[in-house]
């Protein structure tokens, strides 16, 4: 298993379950327990592949 892959099918599982809401990264590290360092890493390469997309620092991402 590669765990990082699953790490960030986790992040964008949650994304998904708040598709009109953007999830702030705090939130999305409470949610699956990474730290907001991992998540941040994770969540800068699914923003650079266009599968996420950060609406602002203060509110968080959304789907890409």
């Amino acid at each position: 298993m590669i765990y990082s892959i699953q790490k960030a099918m986790n992040i964008l599982d949650i994304l998904s379950n708040e598709k009109n809401h953007p999830v702030p990264l705090i939130e999305i590290a409470e949610k699956t327990g990474y730290p907001k360092p991992t998540c941040s890493h994770i969540l800068e390469t699914l923003c650079h592949d266009g599968y996420v997309k950060k609406v602002s620092h203060s509110k968080g991402y959304t789907l890409g």
